[in-house]
């Protein structure tokens, strides 16, 4: 049952700000992922650095961001857009966690697909960087995905378990990220092909055969890396 009202929801997550009954979850997530975390995060792992998370996430400058599962509503991991800068700037840097249980199942990538839209659409900002160090890879894929380019490099930016740590600064600005949004909704686009054509099709959850008595169209709809063949309409 969910403990709050849904900022936004995708196809099996949502987001959702965090509340005093997610401690017990979110400290059982961090020391879970110690391993996964050093040494790139060291994200509130006491009750009492919980209480300075939540403290924060009420400033103006601070939004903290659960990413749920739709189903179970289990905690994947956490967003956070900090230093939130308005006026002339209109950005904010975008740090970011996943619970191990969650890790290479691609809900974090939905998840930040749902932050960008609060980040750009609903909180108006223009500019986005996150900042990570060289050899996160997985980090630096999820960003890529998203649409994010490096722009730089920061020698012993930030202080992160005790020692100065080297970082790559990754961004994204909100008219890359709408042409990034336009791409994926063409490459999502139901396109019409011929039931001769498309007679077979190799997928991933097996072989798909499209109707060849009627000679009418059947329809492929591109998800992704996927191509599900829907049956024509009669």
């Amino acid at each position: 049952m969910k403990r709050g009202p849904s900022l936004a929801a995708g196809r099996r997550v949502y987001l959702r700000y965090p509340a005093e009954s997610d401690e017990g979850e979110f400290l059982d997530a961090v020391r879970l992922s110690r391993k996964l975390h050093r040494p790139w995060t060291d994200p509130p792992s006491t009750p009492e650095a919980f209480q300075r998370f939540l403290a924060q996430n009420r400033l103006d400058d601070s939004k903290a961001l659960l990413v749920r599962t739709l189903d179970g509503d289990q905690l994947v991991g956490v967003f956070n857009l900090s230093q939130i800068f308005r006026r002339g700037f209109q950005s904010a840097y975008l740090g970011y966690w996943v619970s191990a249980r969650f890790v290479r199942q691609g809900y974090m990538t939905e998840g930040l697909q749902l932050v960008l839209d609060f980040a750009f659409n609903t909180q108006k900002l223009h500019r986005l960087e996150a900042n990570i160090q060289p050899g996160n890879l997985a980090s630096k894929a999820l960003v890529r995905r998203c649409g994010f380019h490096q722009e730089g490099f920061s020698p012993r930016y930030l202080k992160i378990l005790g020692r100065w740590r080297d970082h790559e600064r990754w961004a994204l600005c909100r008219e890359d990220w709408a042409e990034c949004k336009r791409g994926r909704r063409a490459k999502r686009r139901m396109t019409a092909v011929s039931a001769d054509e498309a007679a077979i099709r190799k997928l991933d959850t097996g072989w798909v055969k499209a109707s060849r008595s009627k000679q009418v169209d059947a329809w492929v709809a591109f998800d992704s890396d996927d191509a599900v063949v829907l049956p024509p309409n009669d």
